[in-house]
């Protein structure tokens, strides 16, 4: 309908139309009650009939209406008249947003667009058709947001739908060419393919309408909608079009924004508002090969050496206080971040450090398979891979900065920031962190964290065992502390000690912590429950002086807790963005070929499992804070009842008549072996008692005997065999110097299957049960967690993310085939066996990670003078 001038719709006085669109005509009209002009959007006739629309519309509305923002235009009401349904609105003053504008004009508007942004997110409301013409500039430079959520409250849930749809794409599209391509330039690529929408969807549109502005040109345009939204989805902006004095991190803020792919596009729009405030300094694109390629690469290292001199300054003097400032530093194309979770050895482990002085970052990527160290100038813009890191992992710095420790191949090695091969200091068994110290050793954690071994930096020299008191723990992530005579450590069972390392006593100074790194500012850094957290710390006392507060929420976390960062002495701080590994994921069935079929249970913090011998039955271990018990889930009735009630307990295993379960247990002592009804109706009962950490793998056959591995702070891990009746005297089947572990019976108990890394690196073996004979080597170029199918006939094996069968014939002698691949990942890798298989053998069992951890790291934030924003947060000790 049309109205004219003068007209009454209800109480309000028609003044003049302002436009039409897909949500109805839209005039300026006067409120004589409150003696205000107010804007008046008349629904559709078609839409007013719909009582099942209407219904939906006024539901949108009342939600919409809770938005109060100056940089929002309001919601008055939702009206009726003469059978006329329309919405009375504030009426925003001003110009419709239009560029090109210069940047510093243009990056306070989009801040308030942001501000907008931010208040209706933070009320779960999605705008969903934000544009130029969906923002009103006044002279003096007030920005007001238009039709907030409207796209929904009129078209339903527009992502699911035909993006044609959405509001702009339909009544006034129809006539309006112009209309059309202005509403799918400004598509999010999931919306332009109707798919679901989150907040998102909203950064996208923003970072179109910021480059809009800048460039005074379209980010996606085309002459026709198909051409338009097919940009969308596909094409890139011209990013040269941008003016020249475009700060660098307004250009790094819009690649984030413009991303395709929703798990590497900026995730929170308040995000934006940091870089906007934080803008950096403008670097000129290059436009062409003016300049000669050499003389033109110098060109951009001096850029680039300006552009880190200028965000990080020189030391300030005393008590003078430095601008926080954010950069985002992107990892070479294909090559992620190496996530110990996905890494052959399964553990986690930090992924990169930063020098002393933070003039470089090495961290490690994952390329075909296989882990290097990439090393990074910060005054540069690219990496290189450091020759002969292969299979790299774990990197520290030393003091000085001018050598990177890490460990490969079973070694702890060491090499110059400056070139040259890396040089092996000594044997590292199974190592779980490492740190240089002041006084020329580095402290590392080794044999899966029952040892911490000092030795002399130069390679010679008589390798020093800390004498730890207390045998029942396990000591990760290490650092050494100013003086050299102390160390912060991570508690396999959790916490954050602090360990003398001259009389091997330590002492907890947070619970449920991990990673804990001191930082000059006077804090006790560390991750729980994926954030980061700080607590003032007394170095001089080693005592935390008061409550720990979360820092940065959202700090990617390994499975033993390492936490994905690291900064300098003087604050430059990197991390890797996400949620704890392993913190929620699913059972999932994945068949031969990689389908994925859901087996029902909810998103949990799960660890290791096994399958019942029926295959009815799962025995899993539930994460929770401070404890990991065993829960039995019955696949077919789908209840879920806990087995354990205290201690550490992990590794269930099955005995083969499905009636009890051994498990390892930490209880009161050193995790050892106990067993209880599957049924949970009797209490655990202790089956062996050692000094050391015990972990069941396997029953023989015939129920009698149980395969199991022993922690040896001489040896690493033994394989062990004891009775499961009688006396229960165990006796070594496998003791060498190297580490051996999860042993597993045949079928016929004939052989037993075992993981060795006596080649250097983890492989599948299989010996003569209970011998004497050889040993045939099953895999080839890593394995580990091998299982037999039911019938003998294969021998499956994890390398890494890809699930490997081999063909082997148990009789008259053993012999195997090559190994072929089924089915690669990613699934979680957690502790001791990550997967198991059914009794027919045609599925397997797996974690899957959750939705929000499976998508690679493909950026590290910086953050510099980190530390003023730390002292902010938790004042230091004595303040």
């Amino acid at each position: 309908m049309q109205l004219a001038s003068g007209a009454r719709l209800g109480p309000y006085e028609i003044l003049s139309p302002l436009g039409a669109g897909g949500m109805g005509e839209v005039y300026r009209a006067r409120d004589p009650r409150l003696d205000r002009e107010v804007a008046i959007k008349v629904l559709p006739e078609g839409f007013a009939r719909d009582p099942e629309r209407l219904a939906r519309f006024e539901r949108e509305a009342k939600v919409l209406a809770s938005l109060n923002h100056p940089n929002i235009a309001a919601i008055y009401g939702l009206e009726e008249s003469g059978g006329v349904r329309y919405l009375v609105l504030e009426l925003a003053p001003g110009e419709t947003l239009a560029g090109p504008l210069a940047v510093e004009d243009a990056l306070p508007i989009c801040r308030q667009i942001v501000l907008a942004l931010e208040e209706a997110h933070a009320k779960g409301v999605m705008h969903r058709d934000l544009k130029p013409d969906n923002v009103r500039v006044t002279s003096a430079g007030k920005v007001k947001v238009l039709d907030f959520g409207l796209a929904k409250a009129f078209h339903g849930d527009v992502g699911g739908s035909d993006p044609s749809q959405s509001p702009t794409l339909t009544a006034a599209g129809r006539t309006r060419e112009g209309t059309i391509l202005g509403t799918a330039a400004y598509m999010s690529p999931e919306q332009a393919r109707g798919r679901p929408l989150d907040k998102r969807t909203d950064i996208f549109s923003f970072g179109a309408v910021l480059y809009e502005v800048l460039a005074g040109r379209r980010a996606f345009p085309g002459e026709s909608v198909s051409d338009t939204l097919a940009a969308v989805i596909r094409a890139e902006p011209n990013w040269t079009a941008l003016p020249a004095d475009t700060p660098a991190n307004i250009r790094i803020l819009l690649r984030r924004c413009l991303e395709k792919d929703l798990d590497r596009r900026l995730h929170d729009i308040s995000d934006a508002r940091l870089e906007i405030d934080e803008r950096g300094v403008a670097v000129a694109p290059r436009r062409g090969p003016s300049l000669p390629w050499a003389l033109a690469a110098v060109a951009i290292a001096a850029i680039a050496a300006a552009v880190w001199g200028w965000a990080r300054p020189a030391r300030p003097a005393p008590g003078a206080s430095q601008p926080v400032r954010r950069l985002v530093i992107r990892l070479p194309e294909g090559e992620p971040l190496a996530l110990a979770r996905l890494m052959p050895l399964g553990e986690g482990r930090p992924s990169f450090a930063i020098s002393p002085d933070a003039t470089r970052l090495v961290y490690v990527v994952e390329r075909k398979g296989t882990t290097h160290l990439y090393l990074r100038a910060l005054d540069q813009f690219e990496a290189a891979p450091i020759p002969r890191t292969e299979g790299g992992f774990g990197p520290f710095f030393s003091p000085d900065g001018r050598w990177i420790g890490f460990f490969a191949e079973n070694k702890l090695k060491k090499v110059s920031v400056s070139g040259g091969d890396p040089v092996v200091l000594r044997d590292a068994r199974n190592p779980y962190g490492g740190s240089w110290g002041a006084d020329g050793t580095i402290l590392f954690s080794e044999a899966m964290g029952t040892v911490l071994v000092r030795v002399p930096d130069t390679g010679g020299g008589v390798p020093q065992v800390v004498p730890v008191k207390d045998k029942t723990q396990r000591w990760v992530w290490p650092e050494v502390l100013p003086g050299s005579k102390t160390a912060l450590v991570t508690l396999r069972a959790g916490g954050v000690a602090v360990l003398s390392l001259e009389t091997g006593e330590h002492r907890l100074l947070v619970e449920g912590g991990a990673g804990g790194r001191y930082a000059p500012s006077g804090h006790l850094v560390f991750s729980r429950a994926g954030s980061l957290l700080a607590a003032p710390f007394d170095l001089a006392r080693l005592v935390v002086t008061g409550p720990s507060a979360v820092i940065v929420p959202g700090v990617r976390v390994e499975s033993w807790g390492a936490p994905q960062c690291a900064f300098s002495q003087d604050g430059a701080f990197v991390y890797a963005a996400g949620a704890a590994a392993g913190a929620a994921s699913t059972p999932v069935w994945v068949d031969r070929q990689g389908k994925i079929q859901p087996v029902g249970m909810p998103q949990r913090a799960y660890g290791t499992f096994r399958l019942s011998p029926d295959g009815q039955r799962l025995a899993i271990q539930v994460l929770g804070p401070g404890n990991r018990d065993v829960w039995v889930q019955d696949l077919a009735r789908g209840t879920f009842t806990r087995l354990t009630l205290e201690g550490d307990n992990s590794l269930p295993l099955w005995t083969p008549d499905g009636g009890r379960v051994v498990f390892s247990s930490s209880r009161g002592g050193p995790p050892n072996l106990f067993w209880m009804p599957g049924d949970g109706s009797g209490e655990p009962e202790q089956l062996l008692k050692s000094d050391r950490p015990q972990n069941p793998y396997s029953c023989s056959p015939d129920g009698q005997t149980l395969a199991y591995a022993e922690q040896d702070p001489s040896t690493a891990s033994d394989i062990y065999v004891a009775p499961l009746k009688g006396d229960r005297t165990p006796q070594p089947f496998l003791r060498t110097r190297f580490t051996e572990w999860g042993p597993a019976f045949s079928p016929d108990g004939r052989w037993i299957a075992y993981v060795s890394d006596d080649s250097g690196q983890f492989e599948v073996y299989v010996r003569p049960y209970p011998g004497p004979g050889g040993k045939w080597q099953v895999s080839n170029l890593g394995g580990e967690e091998p299982i037999w199918s039911r019938d003998g006939k294969e021998l499956f094996y994890r390398n890494g993310q890809k699930w490997m069968s081999a063909t082997v014939t148990l009789k008259p002698e053993f012999k195997a085939e090559t190994s072929r691949p089924l089915f690669e990942g990613p699934f979680i890798n957690v502790p001791g066996l990550s997967y198991d298989v059914a009794p027919d053998g045609r599925r397997f069992l797996l974690l899957q990670p959750a939705e929000q951890e499976t998508g690679p790291v493909t950026h590290l934030n910086v953050v510099l003078n980190w530390f003023e924003e730390l002292r902010r947060h938790v004042p230091p000790a004595g303040k």
